[in-house]
């Protein structure tokens, strides 16, 4: 069933949308996909506007630079049919993870794939070769960590965030919603101790919500500075 809803936004793709050109609808893809090939060809990232006629010359900042320098490697090489199957890959790896979250959470595969079907469906006119789709695939990431981290009452796991955060932010600009998800269980583990009707157990609910504070830190911490860094200086 996992290998079904990887297959699942697929089956949108070419039964319910337009193709593979359905991924081509936004002409952002383009000027990403050019941007990757400069950074290639002069070695560091841009800092004037390459593309408008309007503003030609004027700072700009390529904040998904990491993204336009993977697709645009495999458009030089392959063309944009890689790109296309590379966006789809992307897609498709989100559903099968949502789908194995919720078949964890659930028990039950049948929920767990209804809940699948609803998610792709409702973000079906987000397919499109566009850095956002590393969000997507991030936040089931993001999530899934943090539930068996929850889980296990352990917080090694969580340590693997920032470091998937910088990756995020070199991705597309909606790392954000990481810190965000972090947050919101950090929050929990406060309110349950307040709520809990025990003796100082609130002082256990910000005991468990500490690690969580100190890693929306470091991610944060993380996606201001590490990407600023390998922005200014990236070299070939």
């Amino acid at each position: 069933m996992t290998d079904f809803a990887f297959l699942m936004p697929i089956i949108f793709i070419f039964q319910g949308m337009h193709g593979a050109k359905t991924l081509l609808g936004d002409c952002d893809t383009g000027w990403h996909v050019r941007t990757g090939e400069w950074i290639m060809s002069h070695g560091q990232v841009p800092h004037q506007d390459l593309f408008s006629f309007t503003r030609v010359g004027q700072p700009w900042f390529a904040w998904e630079w990491l993204w336009d320098v993977i697709f645009g490697w495999m458009h030089l090489h392959w063309g944009m049919a890689t790109v296309v199957v590379g966006s789809a890959l992307v897609i498709s790896m989100t559903a099968a993870l949502l789908f194995r979250l919720a078949q964890h959470k659930s028990g039950n595969p049948l929920v767990a794939m209804a809940i699948t079907f609803l998610a792709v469906a409702s973000s079906s006119i987000h397919f499109l070769a566009r850095p956002h789709l590393f969000t997507l695939l991030f936040t089931v990431i993001f999530y899934t960590i943090l539930e068996k981290a929850r889980e296990r009452g352990s917080a090694r796991l969580l340590w693997l965030l920032p470091l998937l955060t910088v990756l995020w932010t070199n991705l597309h600009g909606g790392w954000f919603i990481g810190i965000v998800l972090i947050g919101i269980y950090g929050a929990g583990e406060m309110v349950s101790g307040l709520f809990d009707g025990e003796p100082k157990a609130w002082l256990a609910g910000i005991h468990r919500m500490l690690p969580y504070a100190g890693i929306a830190f470091l991610c944060l911490a993380g996606s201001v500075w590490l990407p600023v860094i390998s922005f200014h200086a990236l070299r070939w």
